[in-house]
């Protein structure tokens, strides 16, 4: 279903309002989820909700494994006022369920609901607006499900070549595992399925940072036509990186800053352009060298900060104690505050 238009998406908004003074909306309307796709992503960590109009106990399948009881991504519980609880109403049928909510932390009296193309808006558990404009009970029984899973992501906090990242899980029915390193213009291997991520720093890289950040996606798959959802829940380190010996000769070279290995050469012979908050270091006893290449800003209008050169005046001059940078062949270094410091 598409979405509404931003005059729809007021106009509904508004209406709603008028039609239920007394509740409370927290989000406009949107046809881009309904009341399963709000209540059991959000509750169950997701940053995104899109279910859309799947059949309802295909919903509910993909989080509670069988519509009728306990499930992996939750557990049902008895007490419905804390965190993390979402309510599902049924029809008396274990596959009917009928609609899913939110309990307002403190007052299982209330919930926190999103029917249909309306808004989302906070509301007492008796009573839901209907199309005809009119309050009604919602008849059935209620189960209260209490999320029940955990995420970890491990791996170096700093990468010089080569790392590996893991992430695991317990007790959810996530089927859907992918993951991304971003920038991804600085590795190998930027994207991929399943639960380790292998990275490998590229040995001409085009874009270069001093971070990156890797995110595991896990989700669903919906089990009557196997199809992906939409949502992803997420779990995110970021790491440290350092260049390796490497020359880089790219004409169009996009750098956040970057800092060399220490021990390492990195031998510039293309263009980097640097954007405004970009630094190169050179820790002790690492070498750049701008062998005819040019660093300048990637910005117009902005200059970007210099390079940063590491060393200890107390110990004697040498490539171990000092960080060294050498130009030559009419190397380039233009529009930097500090050009060396």
């Amino acid at each position: 279903m598409d979405e509404l238009t931003p005059d729809q998406i007021i106009y509904e908004t508004q209406s709603f309002i008028d039609s239920y003074p007394h509740f409370t909306v927290i989000s406009p309307a949107s046809t881009k989820y309904n009341c399963y796709g709000y209540a059991l992503c959000i509750v169950e960590g997701s940053d995104t909700v899109n279910l859309g109009y799947n059949g309802n106990a295909d919903i509910v399948n993909c989080f509670t494994l069988d519509a009728s009881s306990v499930g992996c991504s939750f557990n049902e519980v008895s007490i419905a006022n804390n965190p993390n609880i979402a309510l599902l109403v049924y029809n008396n049928i274990p596959s009917e369920c009928s609609h899913a909510a939110i309990t307002v932390p403190g007052d299982n009296n209330m919930l926190i609901s999103k029917m249909n193309f309306l808004p989302v808006f906070i509301h007492p558990k008796d009573q839901l607006p209907t199309f005809a404009g009119q309050l009604s009970l919602q008849y059935g029984t209620y189960h209260y499900y209490k999320r029940n899973y955990s995420m970890s992501l491990t791996g170096p906090d700093l990468v010089t070549s080569s790392a590996t990242y893991t992430a695991s899980y317990t007790n959810t029915t996530f089927n859907r595992i992918s993951w991304k390193v971003e920038p991804t213009e600085l590795f190998q291997d930027s994207s991929g399925y399943g639960l380790i991520a292998n990275l490998q720093l590229k040995t001409n890289p085009t874009y270069l940072a001093d971070s990156a950040t890797i995110t595991f996606y896990l989700g669903h798959i919906a089990p009557s036509n196997n199809t992906l959802d939409t949502n992803s829940y997420r779990i995110s380190k970021r790491f440290a990186v350092q260049i390796p010996t490497c020359t880089i000769s790219g004409s169009n070279v996009k750098s956040e800053g970057f800092t060399v290995k220490p021990g390492a050469t990195v031998t510039i012979t293309g263009t980097i352009k640097n954007y405004e908050k970009a630094i190169i270091k050179v820790p002790v006893s690492a070498t750049l060298v701008v062998n005819g290449g040019k660093l300048t800003n990637g910005t117009t209008n902005k200059m970007w900060q210099g390079i940063r050169v590491a060393g200890n005046k107390h110990l004697p001059q040498s490539a171990l104690n000092q960080g060294t940078i050498i130009l030559q062949n009419d190397a380039i270094i233009e529009n930097a505050r500090i050009v060396i410091a």
